[in-house]
């Protein structure tokens, strides 16, 4: 499953979930991935957020719903 929003967005969930998860030495959680204009990002199983959630990053000419 995968967040998405903007990059701002999604930088900030891979942020709190490094922190969370206590990532070190340049590693973090996951890179935001932009599809036609739209940031996603995979979520944890333990970190939520308010952000929309898609099961599956979409073709390159599909947009979420």
């Amino acid at each position: 499953m995968y967040y998405y929003g903007t990059y701002e967005q999604c930088k900030a969930y891979d942020e709190q979930v490094t922190a969370g998860e206590k990532y070190v030495h340049n590693d973090n959680w996951a890179n935001p991935i932009e599809i036609e204009n739209v940031w996603y990002i995979f979520k944890h199983e333990n970190y939520e957020c308010n952000l929309p959630t898609v099961n599956e990053l979409p073709q390159q000419n599909e947009t979420p719903n």
